[in-house]
C-alpha cells in the first residue's frame, strides 16, 4: 500500500519459498528470507498524502493548456526517491502541445497560476496555517520565471531599460538603479498577484473536480491524461445541470453549499472503469 493510517508505516518482509520438482514431484524446499536486501516502495501516512492530492490536483486544474501550451499527462502522490537523499511525495506531469497564440500577458498570468495552484488548492483544504513546505518550491519558481518573463515578454515599454541588466540566463545583475528596481519588482508584484487570483477563482469554480481528482488519487495513486480529462468533462456536465440561481449560488458560497456539492459529486469509480474500458476497446482492434 502506498499509505499508512496508524503510527508507524505497514511492516514490509520479503519472504519467498522456493522449491525444485521433477515430473510434479516436489524434491526440495526452502524459505528464503530477502527482507534485507529487497527494496520496498516509500509509504506516505494517509493525512500527508490527502494533502499533496489537492496540492497536486490545484496544479492540474489550473494549467490552462490552450494558453500555456502544457498539458496534463500524469499526476502522482506515490511516494519516490529522487537520488539518494530527496523522495518526492507527488508531483504533476505534462507535456508541451501548441499554443492558440503567441506568449504574452495572459500567457505569464496562467502559467504562474499553474504553478501557484497547488499551494493555492493545499490551503484551502487544510487551512491557511497549515500550508506543506511544498509551497516554497512553487513560490521560488514563479518569482524567477515572473522576472524573467517580464523582461523577455517586453510587457511594459517603461521596463525596457531594465534589459542593461539582464544576464544571458535572464537573471538580474543586482546594481540596476532604485527608482528603475522599484518600477520592475512592482510591476512584477502585480502580475504574481493577479496570477493568484486567477489560480483560487479557477480552483474554487471546480472545486468539485478538484476533490474529486483527490479522491481518485488517494483510491488509485495516480491519475492519467484520460482519467483527468474524463473527470474534467464530467464536472463539467454536472455543472450546466445547476439551474441558474443554483450556479449564482455555487459561485458565491463555494464551500459552504454542501447540497450542491452533493449534486456535482462525480463517481469516480466510474471515470476510472470508463477509461480502463476504453483502453481495452483500444487493445482489442489494434489501434
Amino acid at each position: 500500500r502506498p499509505f499508512y493510517e496508524g503510527e508507524e508505516p505497514d511492516k514490509t518482509e520479503a519472504i519467498l519459498t522456493v522449491s525444485s520438482a521433477r515430473n510434479g514431484t516436489v524434491l526440495s524446499e526452502a524459505i528464503v528470507d530477502f527482507t534485507k536486501k529487497a527494496h520496498f516502495q516509500e509509504q506516505a501516512h494517509i493525512e500527508m498524502a490527502t494533502a499533496v492530492a489537492y496540492h497536486e490536483m490545484g496544479h492540474g486544474i489550473t494549467s490552462f493548456p490552450e494558453v500555456t501550451g502544457k498539458k496534463l499527462v500524469k499526476i502522482t502522490i506515490i511516494p519516490e526517491k529522487i537520488g539518494d537523499d530527496l523522495s518526492a511525495a507527488g508531483y504533476a506531469q505534462y507535456r508541451d502541445k501548441a499554443r492558440q497564440s503567441l506568449p504574452g500577458r495572459d500567457y505569464l498570468v496562467k502559467h504562474l497560476a499553474g504553478l501557484l495552484g497547488g499551494s493555492e488548492a493545499e490551503a484551502i483544504f487544510v487551512g491557511e496555517a497549515n500550508r506543506s513546505s511544498g509551497r516554497s518550491n512553487d513560490v521560488e519558481r514563479v518569482g524567477k520565471l515572473a522576472y524573467r518573463m517580464v523582461l523577455q515578454a517586453h510587457l511594459d515599454p517603461e521596463l525596457d531599460a531594465a534589459h542593461a541588466y539582464m544576464k544571458p540566463d535572464g537573471s538580474i545583475i543586482g546594481n540596476m538603479p532604485a527608482d528603475l528596481q522599484k518600477k520592475f519588482d512592482d510591476y512584477v508584484q502585480k502580475i504574481i498577484k493577479e496570477a493568484r487570483e486567477v489560480a483560487v477563482k479557477q480552483i474554487q469554480e471546480n472545486w468539485h473536480i478538484v476533490k474529486a481528482g483527490a479522491d481518485l488519487l488517494l483510491k488509485f495513486g495516480n491519475i492519467t491524461e484520460k482519467e483527468f480529462e474524463a473527470l474534467v468533462k464530467a464536472g463539467q456536465e454536472a455543472h450546466l445541470r445547476l439551474t441558474k440561481e443554483e450556479k449564482v449560488r455555487w459561485a458565491k458560497d463555494w464551500r459552504g453549499a454542501e447540497d450542491l456539492m452533493a449534486k456535482l459529486k462525480i463517481d469516480i469509480d466510474a471515470v476510472h472503469a470508463t477509461v480502463d474500458c476504453a483502453k481495452l476497446m483500444t487493445a482489442g482492434t489494434g489501434r
